[in-house]
């Protein structure tokens, strides 16, 4: 069963003050950035995240972001599956004090007294998803022959012993005589 989406306007202070904690299963096509990456925005997202104040009294969120959905492989373009499970350790912060956080957690800049959760979550799941997925090369169903496999390695290690200072070299040549 699917709940309802995360508040849009939240305040961050007085959720840390209660110490607040959000545990959802929320639809990818629900959020619409997450949407945008993976294929036909399938899949699901269980949400478990709590408030607190840290010891320099930063609003603090920790939890877990896990789920299923489906991405494209970029190698045969066929849909392939994606599990997610990522671990949530924000500080929210102005942009002016984005870095006198503590390394260990990221920043998530707020500009008032209020955040949007989704947005919140939709920015961790983006740090998540591969920049390209690929399926492993057994599982890929494009198979390349053994000249394709082998020409672009070639084709680009000519192109690296190619030294584009050549010319230079022949014009301190001719400096010479």
């Amino acid at each position: 069963m699917f709940e309802e989406l995360l508040p849009t306007r939240a305040e961050f202070r007085k959720l840390a003050q209660k110490q607040a904690e959000f545990k959802k299963v929320l639809q990818v096509s629900h959020l619409p950035r997450i949407a945008d990456v993976v294929y036909q925005g399938e899949g699901e997202v269980a949400i478990d995240l709590s408030f607190a104040f840290n010891e320099k009294y930063q609003v603090q969120v920790a939890g877990t972001i896990s789920g299923q959905t489906t991405l494209i492989c970029q190698r045969c373009l066929q849909p392939m599956p994606l599990t997610i499970d990522t671990e949530v350790k924000v500080i929210i912060t102005t942009l002016e004090q984005a870095d006198q956080i503590d390394r260990q957690f990221d920043p998530f800049i707020s500009d008032g007294d209020v955040i949007d959760l989704n947005a919140l979550v939709q920015e961790e799941l983006l740090l998540a998803i591969p920049f390209v997925s690929y399926h492993d090369k057994s599982e890929c169903q494009v198979s390349l022959s053994s000249n394709q496999q082998n020409a672009l390695p070639d084709e680009v290690s000519n192109e690296s012993k190619k030294n584009p200072f050549h010319v230079l070299s022949s014009l301190k040549k001719s400096n010479e005589e």
